[in-house]
């Protein structure tokens, strides 16, 4: 995923006040890509602020996968060990 400044600057914004790792996420042999962030707070509700928080300064969509890193299903890991990542913060 490349971000340019605009795009940088909403993705600051949306994440500064999250606590967990945060990870730009494309799954293997696709073009899609999104943000995936660890963290032991409710995903939903994270995913949720995340993306209107990115949405409200870069007026993009982006897409956000939460999950606690030390509970995950079999699908999520599944998801895991399919995708290549990059820390954010």
């Amino acid at each position: 995923m490349k971000l340019d400044d605009s795009q940088k600057k909403a993705l600051e914004n949306a994440l500064k006040d999250i606590a967990g790792e945060a990870y730009v996420f494309t799954p293997k042999n696709t073009d899609e890509s999104g943000i995936l962030i660890f963290t032991k707070s409710d995903p939903l509700e994270v995913s949720k602020e995340v993306a209107k928080q990115f949405f409200l300064y870069s007026e993009e969509e982006l897409n956000v996968v939460v999950m606690d890193q030390d509970n995950l299903s079999n699908e999520q890991q599944s998801f895991l060990n399919n995708t290549k990542r990059e820390p954010l913060k």
